[in-house]
C-alpha cells in the first residue's frame, strides 16, 4: 500500500503528525510486523504490510529443485493467457536454462514468473519488486548487449572466478582481505556483499563479471573484484590499476572494504570482523610472504564510525619491511599526487614493468601460505596477542606418534605477549 495512502486513512481518523506516524511504522519494521524503507528514496513511499507476498517473490528467484522449472514449462506450454504472449514456449525453455545455469534471468522471463507466481502484476508493481530484492542484495540490475534488460543472482551462476586480477606489468595491484570469525555467517551473506559492490559501485563500469563466489568490474584503468569463500570465512578484495589512477583505486578499495564491513556488522553482530592490507610492492614481485599490516588505520569498524575522526597518534603508518624506499602512494590511502610524487612512482614501477601471467596470483592465497590461516588476525581493540614459533623436531619419540615420514614433524614454543606488538 502506498505510504500517502496509509498516511490519508490514518489522518481521517485519529489525529497524528507525521512524525508520529514515522515512529509507528518503524516500531512496527523493528518488530517484523511490516517492511518499510524509511531510509530508502524509491521505496520509502511503500508499504508492505502483507509479508507473505514479500516472501512468495523469494521463491520465485530461490527455486532449486528441478521439477519446480518442469512443472513451469508444462504449465506454459498448456497456457493461452495473455500473459504468455510475452514469450513463446522456445524462449522460455532457452532463458530457464540460461538462469538455472548463469544465474541471469532475462527481464520477459522475470515479468511471465511475477506474474504468474505473485501479487506482483501490474508493471508498475513489478518495478517495485525488482527494487525490492535489490533492497535485499539479491539481485544486480544489468544491460545485455542487445540493450535488453536483465537481472543477474550470482548465487545460481555455475562458474567461478579466479582470485587473481588479469593484469600486466603496467598495473599495480591493492589487495585487502577480510576473515570473519566469531559466529559464522550464512553462505547467502558472501553472495549478498558481491551483489552490493556491484550495485553500489559499478554505475560506470565496461564490463560486469558475476559469478559464484563473487563479482567483477573492469573499467579504463581501475579493474576491481570481491571473492568470497565462505567455508575459510574469507573476503579478498583486489583493485588493479593504471599508476596513474592510484587515488581513485585507494578510493575504491577504502569504500568498498568498509562498505563490507559496515554490512556484516549491523546484520550479525555476534561476527567478529578483522583485515588484512598486503604491500603491493610484494605483490609485484610475487613474493609469497608480503609484507602486511592488520587492520589499517583507513578500516572503519563500528566503534571508529562513532568518531569525528582519527587522531594521528592514533594511525597506523605501513611500511614495507623489504623496501623501505616504496612510495608512501602505493602504502597508505592519498587522494592527490605532487609532481615529484608521481615522478618517483613512476621511477619505481619502472623496474616492475615485465608481463606478468594472468592466472599467476600477486599475492598467496591463504590455501597454498605455509603460515597458520589465524596467524596474526586479531581484532582491533584486542589487548592480548597469542605469538607461536613453529620449528622442526628432532626427538625420536616424538616422530613415533606420527604413522607417515613424509609429514614434517613440529615442536611448538609457545609464549603470551601482553599489550600490542
Amino acid at each position: 500500500m502506498p505510504f500517502q495512502d496509509i498516511l490519508s486513512q490514518l489522518f481521517n481518523s485519529i489525529l497524528l503528525t507525521e512524525k508520529q506516524l514515522d515512529i509507528i511504522l518503524t516500531y512496527m519494521h523493528n518488530c517484523g510486523m511490516l517492511l518499510w524503507y524509511k531510509n530508502d528514496k524509491d521505496l520509502r513511499p511503500y508499504i508492505f504490510y502483507h509479508i507473505p507476498t514479500v516472501t512468495s517473490l523469494l521463491q520465485v528467484l530461490f527455486t532449486h529443485d528441478d521439477t519446480v522449472w518442469q512443472h513451469r514449462l508444462s504449465a506454459f506450454s498448456g497456457s493461452t493467457s495473455a500473459v504468455q504472449q510475452l514469450l513463446t514456449l522456445d524462449e522460455y525453455r532457452s532463458l530457464s536454462e540460461k538462469f538455472a545455469s548463469t544465474g541471469i534471468m532475462h527481464h520477459k522471463l522475470f515479468e511471465h514468473l511475477l506474474r504468474t507466481e505473485t501479487d506482483f502484476v501490474e508493471s508498475p508493481a513489478i518495478k517495485i519488486a525488482a527494487e525490492l530484492l535489490q533492497s535485499f542484495r539479491i539481485i544486480y540490475c544489468s544491460t545485455l548487449q542487445n540493450g535488453e534488460n536483465a537481472f543477474i543472482v550470482p548465487y545460481f551462476c555455475k562458474k567461478y572466478l579466479s582470485d587473481s586480477l588479469p593484469s600486466t606489468g603496467d598495473f599495480v595491484t591493492f589487495h585487502a582481505q577480510l576473515r570473519f570469525d566469531g559466529l559464522p555467517l550464512p553462505q547467502y551473506a558472501y553472495h549478498q556483499l558481491a551483489v552490493d559492490m556491484l550495485n553500489s559501485f559499478s554505475q560506470e563500469s565496461k564490463s560486469i563479471t558475476a559469478r559464484n563466489n563473487g563479482a567483477r568490474v573492469v573499467n579504463k584503468n581501475v579493474t576491481y573484484q570481491l571473492v568470497h569463500d565462505y567455508k575459510s570465512g574469507i573476503v579478498n578484495i583486489r583493485v588493479s590499476f593504471d599508476p596513474s589512477q592510484v587515488c581513485k583505486a585507494w578510493e575504491v578499495l577504502v569504500d568498498i572494504t568498509n562498505s563490507s564491513i559496515k554490512y556484516v556488522e549491523t546484520r550479525w553482530c555476534a561476527c567478529k570482523i578483522g583485515c588484512k592490507f598486503f604491500c603491493p610492492h610484494c605483490g609485484l614481485q610475487e613474493d609469497t610472504h608480503p609484507s602486511r599490516l592488520m587492520n589499517p588505520s583507513w578500516v572503519q569498524y563500528h566503534d571508529k564510525r562513532l568518531m569525528s575522526s582519527l587522531l594521528p597518534s592514533e594511525a597506523k603508518h605501513f611500511t614495507c619491511k623489504k623496501d623501505p624506499s616504496v612510495p608512501e602512494c602505493l602504502l597508505n590511502p592519498i587522494s592527490s599526487l605532487s609532481e615529484e610524487q608521481k615522478e618517483d612512482l613512476s621511477k619505481f614501477l619502472s623496474k616492475y614493468e615485465k608481463a606478468i601471467p594472468e592466472e599467476k596470483a600477486q599475492v598467496e592465497s591463504d590455501a597454498e601460505s605455509d603460515l597458520s590461516d589465524h596467524e596474526d588476525f586479531y581484532l582491533p581493540g584486542e589487548e592480548q596477542q597469542i605469538k607461536m614459533e613453529v620449528s622442526a623436531t628432532r626427538k625420536a619419540e616424538i616422530k613415533r606418534l606420527f604413522y607417515s615420514n613424509q609429514v614434517t614433524m613440529y615442536k611448538f614454543l609457545a609464549y603470551v605477549q601482553f599489550g600490542q606488538h
